[in-house]
């Protein structure tokens, strides 16, 4: 009996399967398939976004294994996304003739990957290393403090992975031909969650969601879009989630000093042995966020502190006129033009001060 109750029940589970797959089907589908997709790509041309590459580490990584066939000399950006908005690295090559490589990483401070460049032996170029501070100076509990540590692990596994090679190439032939391909933009979910109609409750934290209002380019280079430099509404949106990651930022305390002067002064040092140099940049901020922020790491407990121990050139926006009156959209970043303008501005500073020429 047991044994018949068995063979029903497996019976029960079994899904008819037809004999053959046909060809109408096949074809039905992989139409549908193309017409969507046409469609999407109708559609993205319209809107005709900047071509956008994903946040992922594997863009990181690749910018990282780039070093390996650019000068020893080679100029560096490193930071947090306040570089990747404010230090153009199209505007350097263009006032310098040298085109820099962009290493900075949003939500990431710039020590990690001044160690990992000192501990190249082969490297003896510039590195213009932009302090948030209040990333450049966080205890290391938020998660995405570790993500340039991912980054730099990950970047000696994948030297030897096919897979990431394969994907990498495939990412910058694709990206530029195909504009569909843009998850930031036409991804569902996001764009429901962004045109959700219920409002968040009074006094309730801005969720650290980031809409799409910036491109992402081969070089690392964050833009924000026309439509968001000219949005007020959206504009202190994202200025409420600033807050809000500051917020956090603090909620887990600040760093050791002295340990993390220790880590600046041992990279640079190795750097400068070698013949490179290192200049520290402070970018401009504004309003609620600048407050906040000279309130919990004053310029001169912090910044001028890891200037002062290495011995190397601190730019502060505070101290330069040109600088002084950039503001950022949001309180934190630059816009395209102010990111252009900054870049000039920047170059003629070290250029005064013999470091580049």
């Amino acid at each position: 009996m047991s044994d018949n109750v068995s063979k029903i029940d497996h019976q029960s589970l079994e899904r008819p399967l037809p004999e053959k797959t046909g060809k109408r089907l096949l074809l039905t589908v992989i139409g549908i398939l193309a017409v969507l997709l046409t469609g999407m790509e109708i559609k993205a041309r319209q809107d005709n976004y900047p071509i956008h590459y994903p946040f992922s580490s594997d863009m990181w990584v690749g910018q990282w294994h780039r070093l390996d066939d650019l000068p020893e000399d080679q100029t560096v950006f490193v930071g947090a996304s306040r570089v990747r908005h404010g230090f153009v690295v199209n505007e350097w090559e263009k006032q310098t003739e040298i085109r820099p490589l962009n290493l900075a990483w949003p939500g990431s401070p710039a020590g990690p990957v001044l160690t990992a460049l000192a501990a190249r032996e082969d490297f003896k170029g510039t590195v213009i290393c932009g302090l948030t501070s209040y990333v450049a100076f966080a205890n290391d509990g938020p998660p995405w403090m570790s993500w340039i540590g991912q980054n730099i692990r990950q970047s000696k596994v994948q030297r030897w992975s096919l897979a990431f090679h394969m994907s990498h190439a495939a990412q910058h032939f694709i990206r530029p031909r195909f504009k569909f391909i843009n998850d930031a933009a036409y991804s569902p979910i996001s764009n429901m969650f962004d045109g959700f109609p219920i409002a968040d409750r009074p006094g309730m934290q801005a969720p650290l969601i980031f809409r799409f209002i910036s491109t992402i380019d081969a070089d690392l280079q964050d833009r924000y879009l026309d439509s968001f430099e000219q949005d007020a509404e959206l504009q202190e949106a994202m200025c409420q989630v600033g807050l809000s990651l500051l917020s956090r930022m603090l909620y887990f305390g600040k760093c050791d000093m002295e340990q993390r002067i220790t880590e600046y002064k041992t990279a640079v040092d190795r750097i400068e042995g070698r013949g490179g140099k290192v200049v520290f940049v402070h970018l401009p901020s504004d309003g609620r966020l600048k407050k906040l922020v000279d309130e919990h790491f004053p310029r001169e407990q912090y910044f001028d502190r890891v200037v002062n121990a290495t011995g190397c050139l601190g730019v502060h926006y505070l101290d330069y006129p040109e600088l002084r009156n950039i503001k950022p959209v949001e309180e934190s970043h630059l816009s395209k033009a102010d990111g252009i303008l900054f870049t000039q501005k920047l170059i003629d500073i070290l250029r005064r001060e013999g470091v580049i020429e």
